[in-house]
């Protein structure tokens, strides 16, 4: 487009705006892309399997089909996968809670120590103190506090 207003004669070269459309793919490539209703179901506090963090966009699969029968979804994931997967976690629940940043890295913290001295059970044990945390949630309104872990589940 030609800002014709903008020359001051006619030996000037005229201006040239561009114009950007869209961005680029590069621009948002730190966005995590989790499905609405997982985050919902995260910022929420209900129980979530964090091997679904792991691929774009998963959907709960509707009562039909049954995520039981995924492997992608029952397997244990590495130290290195569960890092990515709690790390999309925890920025999805401090977009809601900025307060629980400190709490959720002391988590993984502890998370990392547990699978330095037992690799093959460290997530078991989040699944299941995700799951206690989630219950205490859902039916007696009580939030567990996730920095100090749960010393009687190890």
């Amino acid at each position: 487009m030609v800002n014709r207003h903008a020359q001051n004669d006619l030996n000037t070269m005229p201006l040239y705006y561009v114009k950007s459309f869209d961005l680029t793919a590069s621009s948002i490539s730190d966005t995590d892309m989790i499905s609405p209703e997982i985050r919902q179901h995260i910022i929420t506090g209900k129980d979530v399997n964090l091997n679904t963090l792991l691929f774009p966009n998963y959907e709960i699969p509707g009562k039909r089909q049954t995520q039981e029968n995924d492997d992608k979804l029952l397997r244990n994931l590495s130290l290195d996968e569960f890092i990515i997967a709690f790390g999309r976690f925890k920025r999805i629940i401090c977009s809601a809670f900025p307060t629980r940043a400190e709490e959720l890295e002391l988590y993984l913290a502890h998370i990392v120590e547990t699978a330095n001295i037992w690799l093959h059970k460290f997530f078991e044990y989040h699944r299941m103190f995700s799951a206690k945390c989630a219950t205490m949630l859902l039916y007696h309104n009580i939030k567990i506090d996730w920095s100090k872990g749960d010393i009687e589940m190890k």
